[in-house]
């Protein structure tokens, strides 16, 4: 919740939007999915976890919408990101 952030730092929403965007040069929004879909990939190399299970320890309440968030993100769907991965 990016409203309740900026007001526990003191500031607008709009002002914590610009301020985020200037010191990391991305919203907070897509810098938030990047570190989701950075810690799938950790996930999936490092792990024999069901996606399912990946998908729910990262925030998603559906496996078929990490899934596609995933694939749109790293060009390809986990489990072929996952098998890619394996030795």
């Amino acid at each position: 919740d990016y409203e309740r952030l900026a007001a526990k730092l003191s500031m607008s929403l709009t002002t914590f939007r610009r301020r985020f965007r200037e010191a990391t040069g991305q919203s907070p929004h897509a810098f938030h999915l990047d570190c989701r879909i950075c810690e799938a990939r950790r996930l999936l190399g490092e792990t024999d976890d069901p996606l399912k299970h990946i998908a729910a320890q990262l925030g998603y309440g559906d496996v078929y919408y990490f899934s596609r968030q995933f694939a749109q993100h790293v060009g390809v769907p986990p489990g072929a990101y996952r098998r890619s991965r394996q030795v």
